[in-house]
């Protein structure tokens, strides 16, 4: 139902007659498109949002490049090694900020370090690191470990 929203938001649907067809608010209309928008395309959605104390992109804006935050959606459905690490599902934007900061973009750069290092990177911490091996082993990636870290 989130890819149905954030993809007939972007495509010019009003947000008040999306919450009406969908039977959810306003508010949660607009906060699905911009968490497809920021997962499908992180830099493109950073520059969109011009306001950092402003918690999302203007809609007008995202709706300009609709395409480019379609077709990285797209891609980002089927995870693979050079996947972005935004395409990863259940691991908390808290973590993918973190690593994002920590200029990681894509699978492969993760899949480099291990456990250690990436437990060091600030804001991850042993629950977001927990997440982020549930989430890589589920597609058959799995991160070094040189030693036990009690998770």
């Amino acid at each position: 139902m989130e890819k149905q929203v954030a993809i007939s938001i972007l495509k010019g649907m009003t947000l008040s007659k999306c919450a009406h067809l969908h039977g959810i608010s306003k508010l949660k209309c607009q906060t699905i498109v911009n968490t497809y928008c920021l997962k499908s395309n992180r830099a493109l959605y950073d520059k969109l949002r011009w306001n950092p104390f402003d918690p999302g992109a203007p809609v007008t804006e995202l709706r300009k490049h609709a395409q480019i935050f379609i077709d990285g959606a797209a891609i980002n459905e089927k995870v693979t090694l050079h996947s972005s690490i935004w395409a990863l599902p259940e691991v908390p934007i808290r973590i993918l900020n973190a690593l994002w900061e920590s200029n990681f973009t894509d699978i492969q750069e993760i899949l480099e370090y291990d456990q250690r290092s990436l437990l060091r990177l600030r804001n991850v911490g042993k629950g977001g690191l927990k997440k982020l091996l549930i989430s890589l082993g589920k597609y058959g990636f799995s991160i070094k470990n040189i030693q036990k870290i009690p998770i």
